[in-house]
């Protein structure tokens, strides 16, 4: 080694090289760029990114088995709860209706709305079934 390779590599303080990449947050870039729309960085310091196409990674999708599955169960329904459809008479627009408010109900009490909601889903396996018949 070259005398003045050692004097120069004397002169660097110990542990220079000993970076840590700080923790992502809101506004410590910590080796990422949050920009805020496509990558966020919530309160403890998770990072959420919107896939490469726009998608939503964290959205119930049409090309993923189970993802409604995986929810987990309500044991009794009740009348304020609400349902995602899609509205045929909409071109499939995404809305929410009341349990309270599906056909043959009167929404008066928890009973009936979980009555209501077996009804309909029974009617459905039924309309399906005559299909194939």
């Amino acid at each position: 080694m070259l005398p003045e390779d050692k004097t120069k590599l004397d002169g660097i303080a110990e542990n220079a090289n000993n970076y840590t990449l700080p923790e992502a947050t809101s506004s410590v870039l910590g080796g990422v760029i949050v920009d805020n729309t496509t990558i966020t960085v919530n309160a403890s310091g998770v990072i959420t990114a919107v896939a490469a196409s726009g998608e939503d990674v964290n959205a119930i999708h049409t090309n993923e088995p189970a993802e409604i599955n995986a929810l987990s169960t309500k044991a009794v329904p009740e009348n304020s709860d609400v349902l995602v459809i899609e509205d045929s008479s909409d071109s499939y627009n995404k809305k929410k209706v009341l349990l309270s408010t599906l056909p043959g109900g009167t929404g008066t009490d928890d009973q009936n709305a979980t009555e209501v909601l077996l009804a309909s889903l029974f009617n459905a396996c039924i309309r399906r079934l005559n299909w194939f018949i």
